[in-house]
């Protein structure tokens, strides 16, 4: 699963004008959702699912905690309402989602020192997913 694919999928799931982009923060824009991969838990069920994470990095606008909230907190309900059973991907990088769901608490401000005091929140999302399927 690459970084690309979950992102263009979380595009179709903003409704809040936030940007999306993959990787590290960046300084701009102010309102983002930054999506990278993280270790998940790994292969299951004799190899036939690999159960990969991602994590979401939300951010809105100057000394605006409610903003980063607002971003995170759609997102968030947007991608547990979703459920599980369907595509990702095209190709050969087209993945079967079997399962997905939230690793811990849903989303936390990240106590990271901001230039212009921008707030920051984190999500960790797990999803099981195959190319057998």
């Amino acid at each position: 699963m690459r970084t690309d694919i979950v992102v263009n999928w979380v595009k179709t799931l903003v409704t809040t004008q936030a940007i999306v982009v993959p990787g590290r923060i960046p300084d701009i824009p102010k309102r983002f959702i930054g999506v990278a991969m993280v270790p998940g838990s790994g292969l299951v069920l004799e190899d036939t699912f690999d159960v990969v994470a991602f994590q979401l990095t939300c951010r809105g606008g100057e000394r605006n905690l409610a903003d980063t909230e607002n971003i995170a907190d759609q997102i968030d309900r947007a991608i547990l309402r979703h459920g599980s059973g369907f595509h990702l991907g095209t190709g050969s990088d087209r993945v079967w989602v079997e399962g997905l769901g939230r690793a811990g608490a849903g989303p936390s401000a990240a106590p990271l020192r901001d230039s212009e005091s921008r707030w920051i929140t984190t999500t960790t999302y797990w999803m099981s997913v195959s190319t057998d399927i």
